[in-house]
């Protein structure tokens, strides 16, 4: 099945777009670019020689530049170039990688099954992706940690304490909002007393604004001609330096805290921040 639209890397030479999308002028290539006027063959071998050399010292002083700030111990280096991104500790340090990941647009074809209509099968999908969110870690551990958090119960680890690392809460938020838009299939159901806690949905979209904004995602969207559309549109289906998620899931998967009781949620929100 055709896709809705074909993402097409960009290239300084003429693309070849599978759907047959074509530019205004007709031709599957970048809007036209003024050329320069080209000069003889020596003056151009002059400049490649010319450009080479520039390259090669402009490698040389950032490998330097980099070999300072890798030795160079002060608080502002160590700041700004944080281990793992990371600048107070998480115990999840080891399981910190990155990948890159081509985004889905989210429209028809591209659409998977955690943005599908409710079924069985869609609640299934979330579940799958949300189970693994609560792990316990060792006193050791949490004393490491910039917050106090609470021990576990007789159910879990004996000296363990409780953890629930912030990807996971924000993916039960956006689960939680999702069933938020589908209130009349959801309401009813057993075991979805979330989106009837008085400000809860308003805790989770708090919660997502403040994650996206502390992820500050920069990766370049881009515009590309569409014929559909008779205009260039946004193209969000673009490659990303993510953090790899199935390392970090696998990391809680082997430290999780099956029986935790938040049941004293409703009180929490209720009344604000509870006996903190």
């Amino acid at each position: 099945m055709r896709n809705y639209w074909k993402y097409t890397p960009l290239s300084s030479k003429e693309l070849e777009v599978e759907d047959g999308s074509e530019s205004p002028t007709g031709t599957n290539s970048l809007p036209p670019i003024p050329q320069h006027r080209r000069g003889s063959v020596g003056s151009s071998w002059l400049s490649l020689k010319s450009i080479s050399l520039l390259v090669n010292f402009l490698f040389c002083v950032l490998l330097l530049t980099k070999s300072s700030l890798f030795l160079n111990e002060s608080a502002d280096a160590r700041n700004r170039f944080p281990l793992n991104g990371q600048l107070s500790y998480t115990p999840a340090e080891s399981a910190i990688d990155y990948t890159l990941v081509e985004f889905r647009l989210g429209f028809q074809t591209q659409l998977e099954i955690y943005e599908q209509p409710p079924s069985a099968e869609v609640d299934e999908a979330w579940d799958n992706l949300t189970r693994y969110s609560i792990a316990q870690v060792s006193r050791e551990t949490a004393l490491k940690l910039p917050n106090r958090t609470w021990p576990v119960s007789e159910t879990g680890l004996p000296g363990h304490y409780v953890i629930a690392p912030n990807v996971f809460h924000s993916l039960h938020c956006l689960n939680l909002i999702r069933q938020g838009l589908h209130r009349d299939y959801y309401h009813s159901l057993p075991g979805n007393a979330g989106i009837k806690i008085p400000g809860h949905l308003d805790h989770c979209l708090s919660h997502i604004r403040q994650s996206l904004m502390c992820a500050g995602d920069m990766t370049p969207n881009v515009y590309q001609w569409s014929n559909s559309h008779g205009r260039a549109i946004l193209r969000t289906d673009v490659p990303h330096t993510c953090r790899d998620f199935g390392k970090l899931r696998e990391w809680v998967r082997e430290k999780w805290y099956e029986e935790f009781d938040d049941s004293n949620l409703t009180r929490y929100m209720n009344d604000g921040l509870g006996d903190m």
